[in-house]
């Protein structure tokens, strides 16, 4: 279960809970330009200065609907949230194109990213 505490101006901190690290995340409620966006993704995989060398994370909101990816995952999957409760949709062999028909990512970016964590 997430809850939302909101902070000042766009600021918001989401937590979570139960969990052993309850806070998630600060969002920033403003919109981001695609350009700016895939020029930060790229940036979080390269080596010395990037945030996610041991993992590729995506977090999306979908017809609001909440969807995650976390390679860390050994199931292979994306995971959606009803209710509070995690549902499962297991991914194919073509992982990174699956992840970039369902969140709009180029799937070249997505297959990069994937490969240089095996």
């Amino acid at each position: 279960r997430y809850a939302v505490e909101p902070l000042a101006g766009d600021r918001y901190e989401i937590w979570r809970d139960p969990h052993p690290s309850r806070y998630a995340f600060t969002l920033i409620d403003k919109p981001v330009a695609g350009a700016n966006y895939r020029r930060a993704a790229i940036g979080d995989y390269q080596p010395g200065q990037g945030y996610f060398l041991d993992k590729a994370v995506i977090n999306l909101v979908i017809d609001d609907q909440l969807w995650r990816f976390n390679s860390q995952d050994p199931s292979a999957r994306v995971e959606t949230f009803v209710d509070g409760k995690a549902q499962a949709h297991p991914l194919g062999e073509d992982q990174a194109g699956e992840l970039s028909r369902r969140f709009g990512i180029d799937r070249d970016l997505l297959a990069a990213a994937l490969d240089s964590l095996a």
